[in-house]
């Protein structure tokens, strides 16, 4: 494959956010004419001379000004590659050709041609330091954008009338040197700034996955959408925090893919990958879900139906059940942790996620107290009692609570507020708190799970299962789900082009690697 780059070729992966770059080059281009005109006028108001915004030059400049700044807005809202390398390529020659005929002839501007290398040179060095290309293709569009000053000056560009027909020929070769020093600076701007873009992200590569954007962050690490660079899969990569390595810490984030890639029940989240990035840090790459999680479901749609949260809590307890069965306890059941969106057509698909506090059940007392103070069962918060299954229960039953009523069992401005609540508090049930009518059958199965003595809760999951379905009386399915996600679904980000290779960099016979977007 070869490594050549010609003007007009682009890093596909640089292209994504090229839009919003070239935006920032014509705001720069813009800025600079800007400061040109008030330069212009108080050096006019200084010397006693007119203003020279009505002048050919200064019409000129001002027609550019709003050219440059109706070009920031259209590059920042444009979605077309294609476009996006059209005005890469034009403006800067359009400034070339601009800037010298609005040059031409201008009386009241003192060595035009001058004024017109200087200015080509700040549009350059700004398009080299805002917009990531390679030296070579900074090289053709630096030669073509100052041609036409170094051929007006060869007409004569910058003489005074009186000598226009006898051009002075070190004019000429000046034009041209500084022109070519220009580009060449301008290149090397370029190759740096391409070269560092390549370096970044071939650090933050992740194997074959390419980070996109940032998720989320929790507890022990950052979540973000990935791309696979050769599959087009998008996919979730989770790492761990960089203040949080220690050696617990590298264990727990181990033991997390390890528990959860041994897991196959539909309804838990599947990974796909694993490994450690050249600087050390741990990551896990996941697949990604279409949706929300059940935490800003009920934020942003207020509680949910008996029969909706019935539906959805029989999906998470059969994710649950097979963990019970492998003797995993999760420990760490929430709404943030039940993820809820569509797949392939069916709505309401749940997908438990985040098994990093999961623990294998061997009849210990946890050394410590971990998880989500509202989600804590007794025993766990007293550490009276071994871990075990019936500690997610409870937290299963604080989740159902949370989406029937938008509230919490146990409130308190405090955690140990919250904790005593979960040893001693009573829990007022669902329906006292909320004007809709609740399913008295899941009512019943949620307070059995708020049990205070965990011989008092289901037996299992497997049990609690068994429950929940006895209690699925109303309809309530994936095809009737996936029309309230038809109409409720949130807007989801536009697409990234898929990645291709990179060019090479000319200077440095490197091929970078695929560059974060924005």
């Amino acid at each position: 494959m070869g490594h050549a780059t010609r003007l007009g070729d682009y890093d596909s992966a640089v292209t994504h956010g090229l839009g919003e770059r070239l935006s920032r080059f014509a705001l720069a281009v813009a800025l600079i004419v800007l400061g040109l005109i008030v330069l212009g006028e108080a050096y006019a108001v200084s010397v006693g001379q007119p203003l020279s915004l009505f002048s050919t030059w200064g019409g000129a400049a001002q027609l550019f000004l709003l050219f440059s700044a109706a070009l920031t807005a259209v590059c920042a809202r444009c979605a077309s590659p294609s476009l996006v390398r059209a005005v890469d390529l034009g403006f800067p020659l359009a400034a070339g050709g601009a800037v010298t005929l609005a040059l031409w002839g201008a009386s009241e501007v003192a060595a035009p041609d001058l004024v017109a290398l200087l200015l080509m040179t700040l549009v350059l060095l700004a398009r080299a330091a805002l917009v990531p290309s390679s030296a070579s293709t900074s090289v053709g569009i630096g030669l073509l954008a100052f041609a036409p000053t170094v051929a007006a000056t060869a007409k004569g560009f910058g003489v005074a009338s009186e000598l226009a027909g006898d051009v002075d020929a070190f004019r000429v070769l000046f034009a041209a040197l500084w022109s070519v020093g220009a580009v060449a600076v301008a290149a090397m701007c370029s190759h740096v700034v391409y070269d560092l873009r390549a370096r970044v992200s071939s650090a933050l590569r992740l194997g074959p996955y390419s980070p996109v954007r940032l998720l989320g962050e929790g507890g022990v690490g950052r979540v973000y959408e990935a791309k696979h660079v050769r599959l087009h899969r998008p996919a979730a990569i989770k790492l761990l925090r960089g203040d949080l390595v220690s050696e617990r810490a590298l264990d727990r984030f181990e033991q997390e893919v390890q528990i959860t890639a041994r897991l196959q029940h539909p309804h838990t989240v599947s990974i796909y990958d694993y490994g450690r990035t050249a600087t050390g840090t741990l990551f896990y790459v996941m697949e990604l879900i279409d949706g929300m999680s059940l935490d800003d479901l009920v934020t942003r749609h207020g509680p949910l139906p008996s029969a909706r949260v019935t539906f959805l809590l029989q999906q998470a307890v059969g994710a649950l059940a097979e963990a019970h069965a492998q003797g995993l306890v999760h420990r760490d059941v929430k709404p943030s942790n039940i993820m809820v969106g569509a797949r392939a057509g069916l709505g309401d698909w749940v997908t438990v996620v985040d098994f990093g506090l999961a623990h294998p059940v061997r009849g210990e007392v946890a050394a410590a107290v971990m998880g989500t103070p509202h989600f804590l069962a007794p025993e766990i918060i007293e550490g009276s009692q071994p871990v075990s299954a019936a500690a997610d229960l409870y937290a299963v039953g604080v989740t159902a609570y949370f989406a029937l009523t938008g509230g919490f069992p146990f409130e308190g401005a405090t955690i140990p507020a919250v904790c005593a609540g979960h040893l001693l508090g009573a829990v007022e049930p669902p329906s006292a708190r909320v004007a809709h009518p609740i399913d008295p059958a899941l009512e019943q199965i949620v307070l059995r799970c708020l049990a205070k003595d965990p011989a008092d809760r289901p037996e299992s999951a497997d049990a609690l299962l068994a429950s929940l379905a006895q209690a699925q009386r109303r309809a309530w399915d994936h095809e009737r789900a996936h029309a309230w996600w038809v109409e409720h679904a949130p807007p989801r980000p536009a697409p990234l082009p898929p990645p291709e290779p990179a060019p090479a960099c000319p200077w440095s016979g490197r091929r970078p690697a695929l560059a974060l977007p924005g």
